[in-house]
């Protein structure tokens, strides 16, 4: 870092963008754009800008507190709201609860919100142009630029909430604890974190030997049986040609396994999902 940069006030500016898949945009195109706000904010002569998105931090941390804490405390924010991302508006929202600079950028491809049209956006071409590109981070530093001097310079400056009224701007209250109790929490909460992954991993896997075996083996014999009549090798063919749902819960009498229709239907899913994947032996009929 540069004597000159040393001496210029740092900033920290956060952000708030998709990072996956989102509207027809790959990760790569959010990755590209990410890169384009922070060349932005790094041009700017004023100020030494540190940018990273409100998710990231140096330190470790829960990810939940970390967002909260880093949309509250970054000194402006930049926000994409392109292709209207679900966690990226409420994110957004929390901002401008605070009422604290924030800077709204889209593509030309993502219709304005009502909610939060009367603040500026800024807008860049979908198709990342280059000199489009160049002209949107001339105007973005600028912006940057001028909104943080202007919360500054002026006690009233107001992104969004005052604009309808006077309101008590929210606050995140801070207190100090002890080393041994800052870990001790920290522990505690990824033992919470860890417990709802686990929680939903668990909910979304197939469970082995979760079924009765009896009801595993019959439903292979029917559905082996069906391949040979139908003549068919994969089991999109079958199913479009027979309703194997049907057929799986009629000849195995499956009343007599599964007592209600969702317990039915998660066997049945986990059958497929072991033909799919191949995963059953078929001369033996072991389900590995």
């Amino acid at each position: 870092m540069s004597e000159e940069q040393n001496k210029l006030e740092k900033i920290k500016c956060g952000i708030i963008m998709p990072i996956s898949a989102i509207d027809g945009c790959s990760e790569e195109h959010w990755s590209e754009v990410q890169g384009i706000l922070i060349e932005a904010a790094a041009s700017v002569k004023n100020y030494d800008f540190t940018t990273m998105m409100v998710s990231e931090a140096e330190d470790i941390g829960i990810i939940k507190k970390r967002i909260v804490q880093n949309v509250y405390n970054s000194d402006i924010v930049i926000c994409d709201v392109s292709g209207k991302n679900p966690n990226v508006m409420f994110e957004l929202g929390m901002r401008l609860a605070f009422d604290k600079p924030t800077i709204i950028v889209k593509d030309d491809k993502t219709n304005y919100s009502f909610d939060t049209g009367i603040i500026e956006y800024l807008e860049y071409p979908r198709d990342l142009r280059f000199t489009k590109i160049v002209d949107f981070k001339k105007r973005l530093n600028s912006k940057l630029v001028a909104t943080l001097e202007e919360s500054r310079a002026n006690p009233e400056h107001a992104t969004f909430l005052k604009s309808f009224g006077q309101f008590k701007v929210s606050a995140l209250s801070e207190h100090e604890v002890t080393p041994d109790k800052a870990i001790l929490e920290s522990i505690e909460d990824l033992r919470n974190e860890l417990f709802q992954i686990t929680k939903y991993t668990m909910r979304k896997m197939p469970q082995k030997n979760h079924f009765p075996q009896e009801a595993i083996m019959k439903t292979k014999k029917v559905i082996d049986d069906s391949y040979k009549e139908l003549a068919v090798t994969t089991l999109d063919e079958l199913v479009t040609q027979i309703d194997l749902y049907e057929r799986i819960l009629d000849k195995i009498n499956a009343r007599r396994y599964f007592p209600t229709e969702e317990e039915f239907k998660d066997f049945y899913d986990y059958m497929l999902s072991i033909y799919n994947k191949k995963t059953v032996d078929k001369l033996s009929g072991t389900i590995i």
